[in-house]
């Protein structure tokens, strides 16, 4: 027990050495190891808080919206766990297409297994294709669509 609770102690110190915080990080890019906050967005360390970004061009079941968006939630933590995460911001900040090396683009993946849908209008458009067959396929949030 005791060389597990080293192993992840020094697995966190590599962690926090190797992800600048978010305000030390400049541009429109920004890099880490961020922990989901739903279907749909993460956050990354910022200092002493952290800081909120969501996937550009899609929607997620908020985390407490049982089972889809809890499910939701986990599904994209297990995904990006251990992986880094690259978040290209938009210009207002407020969004960005976040991908990870094997997966891709994040939202996409999170709109092709049913844990997200594209918003409406042109920023939701390049997902229509994915949340097509994902609902033809009834994954995730399709699985008890009729």
């Amino acid at each position: 027990m005791r060389r597990i609770v080293l192993a992840l102690t020094s697995f966190t110190a590599v962690l926090a050495t190797a992800t600048p915080p978010l305000d030390a990080q400049s541009g429109t890019t920004v890099s880490g190891f961020p922990a989901a906050e739903d279907g749909a967005s993460l956050s990354f360390p910022a200092g002493e808080t952290r800081r909120l970004v969501r996937f550009a061009g899609v929607t997620a079941p908020a985390p407490d919206a049982y089972p889809y968006g809890t499910w939701a939630h986990l599904a994209l933590g297990d995904a990006i766990a251990g992986n880094e995460v690259t978040c290209r911001l938009s210009e207002d900040r407020r969004d960005a297409v976040c991908t990870t090396p094997g997966l891709g683009d994040l939202a996409r993946w999170a709109v092709m297994n049913g844990f997200a849908v594209p918003e409406p209008g042109p920023a939701g458009d390049p997902y229509a294709a994915a949340a097509r067959e994902a609902r033809a396929a009834k994954r995730g949030i399709w699985g008890g669509a009729r």
